[in-house]
């Protein structure tokens, strides 16, 4: 009797162990999402408009000078040219050492630094006589 007992407790315990032991549901498969091509952010190209005018020199022979408008005539070689000088104008001789509007005599030889705006309008900055006329 020992051995039947045995033998139906034996089923009961590995009846119950092999209910026990179902498999798990099948789990689909996780798809990897594909790489994602990143790109950089580029800003727009923007164009610069210059602002800095241009600088330029002119040498010349002074023709005329009022002093009381600031008109200057200027003559180098066949070509003469008005300017309206500001009285904040930079007036230096040939060494640098600050002179006046008075010194701008006809006949004087003198060098223009001027600058010229997008609008053309043309400013000088500084005059020097490079030779002060006799």
């Amino acid at each position: 009797m020992k051995k039947a007992v045995m033998s139906a407790v034996a089923v009961v315990v590995f009846s119950g162990v092999a209910m026990c032991q179902t498999q798990p549901a099948p789990v689909a498969p996780v798809a990897t999402p594909a790489p994602v091509a990143v790109k950089k952010a580029v800003a727009p190209k923007v164009e610069a408009k210059e602002t800095k005018a241009a600088v330029k020199k002119i040498n010349g022979t002074v023709s005329s000078y009022d002093a009381a408008t600031g008109a200057l005539s200027l003559k180098s070689g066949k070509k003469e040219a008005s300017f309206t000088i500001a009285g904040d104008v930079k007036i230096v001789d040939k060494a640098g050492k600050p002179a006046t509007a008075e010194d701008l005599k006809a006949g004087s030889k003198v060098a223009l630094t001027t600058s010229m705006a997008a609008d053309k309008t043309v400013t000088v900055s500084e005059i020097k006589i490079v030779k002060a006329a006799k």
